[in-house]
């Protein structure tokens, strides 16, 4: 996955960003979420931040 800010191409995305693989790019995840596997799927939130399960 290529991490647009440093122009560097990754195995695996760094935290608070995902591997699109539509796109090959490293994108950043929803706001509270640590950790995600797509902009909507959060994995881990930030600290002091809770997951909704409905």
């Amino acid at each position: 996955y290529m991490l647009e800010q440093d122009a560097v191409c990754v195995d695996r995305c760094p935290l608070g960003f995902y591997g699109n693989s539509s796109s090959l790019l490293c994108e950043r995840c929803s706001a509270n979420c640590e950790a995600c596997e797509s902009r909507d799927e959060c994995v881990s939130c930030k600290a002091d931040t809770y997951q909704l399960y409905l």
